[in-house]
């Protein structure tokens, strides 16, 4: 018996790929200023603290 596994094929481009080069070519033009408060928006999103409201628990 072979241990090997068959590599997957996957193909050279998609949807996702094509729309994550444009996302990436539109952030690199984005000053140093506008950068950071997307990342602060976008934690912000990620973690649910909003930054004029006090985070709370739901849980019990």
């Amino acid at each position: 018996m072979s241990n090997k596994t068959k590599q997957a094929e996957y193909p050279d481009s998609t949807a996702g790929s094509k729309l994550a080069t444009e996302v990436r070519k539109q952030a690199n033009t984005l000053s140093d200023a506008k950068r950071s408060d997307y990342m602060k928006r976008g934690m912000a999103m990620i973690y649910g603290v909003h930054s004029q409201t006090k985070a709370t628990s739901t849980r019990h």
